[in-house]
């Protein structure tokens, strides 16, 4: 009775197991036009996960041949640091032919990382190579279904400070696309300019700045952001 018990739990195993599996991303390159010869200094591919994951499995497909025998030596880096490696021998062929890569590995990945493909050929010089990499599929489970982003503002944008009134401080928000160079200053009532809080090149991004007006008196004053072409002014009331 014990042995069919084991037997059954066996049977369920092996049919329950490959529902837990779950493809977490495929990325692919679709090279299967461009013949490499990497024996010397290897071919890599880069792509960017899009998830926040637990890896358990990598699964590559790509077309390879030689004129004789050779191995070819696989590397995948995550950020720089190398977290599974392994060797496809290749048969004397030189019909490029599909390989499935498969290597069982224990890793997370952050959204956003840089993950590496990297693969070389080893055991001389034959003739053939590397003809292209189809897909790198990554098995494992998701984090979140939240796609990578990229944060870089769509357009140029200058918020209204906060507080508003304040005293004697404030804080002044501004949006920049593409690196530029910027200018940020504050006006009086009277046109007169007070205070220069930005001038020069700025990096493209959201940035804050804190104006101190400890010594300007109470009133209305005016702070206008210069990128190029664009420019926009707000108002700012300073209350003591």
């Amino acid at each position: 009775m014990k042995n069919v018990i084991s037997l059954i739990m066996s049977i369920l195993f092996v049919l329950v197991s490959p529902a837990f599996a779950q493809i977490v991303e495929i990325h692919e390159f679709g090279a299967t036009n461009t013949q490499y010869f990497i024996y010397s200094s290897g071919k890599t591919f880069e792509f960017v996960a899009k998830n926040t994951m637990t890896v358990g499995t990598v699964e590559v497909k790509s077309w390879l041949a030689t004129d004789k025998r050779a191995t070819f030596h696989i590397e995948l880096s995550i950020q720089d640091s190398l977290i599974a490696e392994w060797d496809q021998f290749i048969n004397r062929d030189l019909t490029y032919k599909e390989y499935y890569h498969t290597k069982q590995v224990s890793c997370s990945l952050t959204q956003g990382d840089k993950i590496v493909y990297k693969i070389s050929g080893t055991g001389g010089s034959p003739a053939g190579g590397l003809r292209g990499v189809n897909y790198v599929k990554l098995t494992g489970e998701a984090a979140t279904a939240i796609e990578f982003v990229d944060t870089t503002p769509s357009e140029y944008l200058l918020s209204q400070n906060y507080p508003n009134p304040f005293n004697p401080n404030t804080t002044i928000e501004f949006a920049l696309p593409h690196s530029s160079f910027v200018t940020l200053r504050v006006y009086n009532v009277l046109g007169d300019e007070v205070a220069t809080l930005i001038a020069g090149d700025h990096a493209a991004g959201t940035f804050k700045v804190i104006w101190d007006a400890s010594e300007m008196p109470s009133g209305v004053y005016f702070y206008r952001l210069s990128v190029g072409e664009y420019v926009q002014t707000k108002k700012a009331v300073l209350m003591r």
